[in-house]
């Protein structure tokens, strides 16, 4: 793992195995590894994770600006 991951991870409370919540390091949502300009990255699951990511960020926006428009 990187320096970087590792400081990260030591930054971020973690819960330990038997008890992590969505967004810990020990879940599966977790991103550990990231490498977008690593074409076999990329096609392996960086593309997916971007999308997924994606896909929210913009129903989060929308639903931010809506609720602000009103």
């Amino acid at each position: 793992m990187s320096p970087t991951v590792d400081t990260l991870r030591n930054l971020v409370p973690s819960r330990g195995k038997s008890g992590g919540k969505s967004g810990s390091p020990d879940s599966k949502y977790w991103i550990d590894d990231w490498r977008p300009e690593d074409p076999v990255f990329w096609a392996e699951k960086g593309a997916r994770i971007a999308k997924r990511n994606l896909k929210f960020s913009v129903i989060s926006e929308h639903i931010g600006f809506s609720v602000w428009s009103m």
